[in-house]
């Protein structure tokens, strides 16, 4: 219980054992304490206590029997308790604390810890630091002193609400305080891989997460177009007609919205341009437009976009309706637990949000379900409803799996915890852990034969279905006279060689009973295929277990004292397919990619020899079409001196004969 005395002199003593939420405090002080008022502080971390009395006197509020009751302390804890001159009464920040100086980084993020990295802090007159975190487990406090033992107009802290590294821009500057990776992500993991708004503003790495949810105001006469569409408004063509409007009676209007402002100016405009043949109304919901046709026609109420404005779409109205009503699509968000949902999964707070079906015949069965995705203590979090009146109930909480292994007395057991129901305790062996129990369980550990089995198994279709590639691209077909893709190509007869060898021969690095796989059961048979006898297999098991494990498994390594370098200098057979593999696939170095590089630098040889060629037949082509135009102008020359020859006139000659006489 605490006591409040206003600045009239009234005392009120209000009981606080039945509340849990700092909204329930407040609303308990605002129903009991007489001349007072609370509410949440500007910051929406503490409270505000108003004296509404209009006395002149203090305002005093101490806790009710110290040594009493639950909430003994209660009003020191709040930090409003004590004798106040002023009538606004504080009590400063109340969130709790996440981290301290003392907290260790391997411990945030959920227990992922931060990346031992670098990187560089610019402060707002432009001057850098790099701070480097890769000396070890380090803690917040740690982080903070590397930050601040830099020459830089910046100074780290804890921030106000206890759950990140705020960096504070001490200025002066021009430049907003900015924070950069150099390789790692250890930045993005402290929270401060930020750019601050603008120059004198800071860095806050707060783990909170803040979900914006705008208040739902439905359509009316005097809403704006611009609040319309999240604030994107309607899209109208100044000077220019934005759509087409036909109602049922067969009658088109055009219709332009430039100087419209709000919904009334809309519906103004469309009954004006439709001589009131059609009415825009405001839906039932209030959250989108209806176009009703008032005539008694027969036809088709139509909306047609013109001049590419997307008015008529912003308006939701964009369609046509032989009923006479087009119904819009919503011009305003509708805040739903969907819509709730998504904004906090895109929020990427380690929190996954779903929401539910109750599915039992209520009119509201549905329910927003929050789940860490981060499993034991440290995917715990808060949730902060802002007043939307939520009614979370904690469901589950987040703890870690703890058992008292090595005796059924737990002050002789060894207590092991892990944030999963998953424990490795045991070399070699996984505990799944499937719930809670008062009594000493008994763990058997048997060797699971079929395992293994079915692993061979694995193995023998793996390396069948790489042969049967290997055909299926280095084949010829007699009948039809085709060759595949990669028929004869020398890097596949390489690798099916190798792997043939491989599983054919013995390995001369082992010195068990079993040197090669035909000894176990497996064998290169019909169709040239790896065959696995299944009981040959579990008879060598039998007899020899360790000698198969190296047949697979063996591997012994050698480091070069120059170099450093490691290498293998005896394996197994598993070990040995593996290695070629390895040097057959290497992205960079290996066979295939070799002979990818060859084919490539052919490709590109032929490439540039068309290129070459195709080069040559142009010269060619533009000197034969070179000879071939001087030709058509010299028989375009013989034909016009043909045409003149054939112009002239015969020459006629006259014959006459002079006669003499005697």
């Amino acid at each position: 219980e605490v006591s409040f005395t206003n600045s009239a002199g009234v005392t009120t003593t209000v009981d606080f054992s039945a509340d849990r939420t700092i909204q329930q405090v407040i609303d308990r002080i605002n129903s009991v304490a007489t001349g007072f008022s609370a509410a949440l502080n500007a910051n929406r971390n503490g409270l505000t206590l108003t004296d509404t009395a209009g006395g002149v006197g203090s305002v005093v509020i101490n806790d009710v029997g110290a040594a009493a009751g639950e909430n003994a302390g209660f009003a020191a804890e709040l930090g409003i308790a004590g004798t106040h001159a002023q009538a606004g009464i504080e009590s400063g920040n109340l969130q709790f604390q996440f981290i301290a100086e003392s907290t260790r980084l391997a411990t945030l993020n959920g227990g992922k810890g931060v990346a031992a990295g670098r990187f560089t802090i610019t402060d707002s007159a432009g001057r850098s630091a790099n701070i480097d975190l890769q000396q070890g487990e380090l803690t917040i406090g740690e982080v903070i002193d590397e930050i601040n033992s830099r020459s830089i107009g910046v100074f780290a802290r804890i921030n106000d609400r206890g759950d990140g590294i705020l960096l504070e821009d001490t200025g002066p500057g021009t430049v907003a305080m900015k924070v950069v990776e150099l390789g790692s992500t250890t930045a993005a993991d402290l929270g401060i891989k930020q750019t601050a708004r603008s120059p004198g503003q800071s860095i806050d790495g707060s783990f909170e997460r803040t979900i914006t949810i705008e208040d739902i105001a439905l359509v009316t006469d005097g809403t704006p177009l611009t609040s319309l569409n999240g604030g994107d408004g309607v899209s109208v063509r100044e000077g220019l007609s934005d759509f087409r409007i036909t109602n049922r009676a067969g009658d088109t209007f055009i219709v332009s919205l430039d100087g419209d402002t709000t919904v009334a100016d809309l519906k103004a405009t469309i009954d004006a341009a439709t001589n009131s043949t059609v009415e825009l109304r405001i839906s039932s919901s209030g959250t989108s437009f209806e176009l009703v046709d008032l005539t008694a026609g027969g036809g088709t109420l139509r909306v047609e976009a013109l001049n590419n404005s997307g008015a008529a779409a912003d308006l939701g109205l964009v369609g046509s309706s032989g009923e006479g009503t087009i119904a819009g699509t919503n011009v305003i968000e509708i805040v739903t637990l969907d819509a709730l949902a998504t904004k906090i999964n895109d929020a990427g707070m380690g929190v996954r949000a779903a929401v539910i079906n109750l599915s039992d015949g209520s009119p509201t069965p549905y329910r927003l379900s929050l789940t860490s995705t981060t499993t034991g203590e440290a995917g715990a979090f808060i949730l902060d409803d802002g007043g939307l009146g939520l009614d979370a109930v904690t469901l589950t909480e987040g703890k870690n799996a703890v058992v008292f292994f090595g005796s059924s007395d737990p002050a002789k057991a060894l207590a092991v915890s892990s944030t999963t129901n998953t424990l490795s305790t045991i070399p070699g062996a996984t505990v799944t852990l499937n719930g809670a129990s008062g009594q000493a369980v008994n763990v058997t550990i048997n060797r699971d034969d079929s395992a293994i089995t079915t692993a061979v198994k694995g193995f023998v279709e793996a390396f069948n279905t790489v042969l049967g590639r290997f055909d299926e691209l280095d084949k010829y077909d007699a009948d039809k006279n085709e060759r595949s893709l990669l028929f004869g190509d020398y890097t596949i007869s390489r690798l099916r060689s190798s792997l043939y060898s491989l599983v054919n021969g013995r390995n001369g690095d082992l010195s068990g009973s079993f040197t090669a796989l035909s000894q176990v059961g497996l064998r290169v048979g019909t169709g040239a295929r790896l065959e696995f006898n299944e009981e040959r297999f579990a008879t060598a098991l039998a007899t020899d277990r360790a000698s198969v494990q190296q047949l697979f498994t063996f591997k012994e390594q050698q480091r070069d004292d120059e170099s450093g370098e490691v290498r293998t200098i005896a394996a197994g057979i598993g070990v040995n397919i593996a290695e070629l593999l390895g040097r057959m696939t290497d992205s960079i170095d290996g066979t295939v990619q070799r002979r990818i590089n060859s084919i490539d630098n052919q490709i590109q040889g032929f490439r540039s020899r068309i290129e070459q060629q195709d080069a040559l037949l142009a010269a060619k082509r533009a000197r034969l079409e070179a000879e071939f135009v001087g030709l058509e102008r010299i028989l375009a020359q013989l034909q016009t001196q043909s045409s003149a020859l054939a112009s002239f006139q015969p020459l006629t000659f006259s014959n006459s004969s002079n006669s003499r006489s005697s």
